[in-house]
């Protein structure tokens, strides 16, 4: 985090900042001195114990505040702003994509082709390999069967497990099955991760995400995959 020393006008911060910030605690203890201090509107707030932060709606001069005095105050750890949106990429609607090649019993989108398609020669990959996917969730796809750990959605900032589908855009299943589709079962796609599994998080609307949004989703996704290798 950049600390700027300098003396902006209220327009100046607000271009930079805009109204709402994430701001990094030592202690989620601290945050109810703090919310009086700065006169945080308790309302708005939103605690994110998972990253040791919370987000709050800030007016001019609380964020003149924030930014003058927090880097002395040692119960704050960084102010960052909600960045502009993140949005993916969009999915190739090529029909290789998902087409097999009935005589090799492999994808037409050339991914395997050499020297990367004797990989799985030397290793069918291992099941306790778990790749996180933070993107717009994964649906259950007959392609991913017995390939995903768990799926997580972030509404908000708060991220909770889901037992369903929860990709209505498509981008994150694509990526998913990039990684971990079922191979040699003359369908779909084939997953350069062989036996790898995925944990899928949605972490925004319509392949849109914020800075907080996939930080949030990366530590609900690491906490899941405890006692595995990601």
């Amino acid at each position: 985090m950049r600390w700027y020393r300098w003396h902006p006008t209220a327009r100046q911060l607000h271009t930079r900042y805009g109204s709402k910030v994430v701001i990094g605690l030592e202690s989620m203890q601290d945050f109810k001195a703090l919310r009086g201090e700065y006169g945080f509107d308790r309302g708005t707030a939103h605690e994110i114990p998972a990253l040791h932060a919370v987000l709050v709606k800030v007016g001019d001069a609380q964020l003149h505040a924030l930014l003058t005095r927090a880097p002395e105050d040692a119960r704050i750890r960084y102010v960052s702003p909600i960045r502009q949106k993140r949005q993916t990429l969009s999915v190739p609607n090529d029909p290789f994509l998902s087409t097999i090649d009935g005589m090799p019993s492999l994808p037409y989108d050339g991914r395997f082709s050499r020297p990367t398609s004797r990989a799985l020669d030397f290793t069918h990959g291992d099941p306790h390999v778990v790749v996180g996917v933070i993107d717009t969730g994964v649906a259950r796809v007959r392609d991913l069967e017995g390939k995903i750990d768990s799926l997580w959605t972030v509404n908000g900032m708060t991220v909770s497990q889901v037992f369903d589908s929860n990709d209505t855009y498509g981008h994150g299943t694509a990526v998913a099955s990039l990684i971990a589709a079922n191979n040699g079962d003359r369908f779909g796609m084939a997953g350069f991760g062989g036996d790898t599994h995925v944990i899928g998080v949605d972490a925004g609307s319509d392949g849109i995400f914020n800075d907080a949004q996939v930080a949030a989703a990366l530590a609900s996704s690491s906490r899941s995959a405890c006692g595995s290798s990601t």
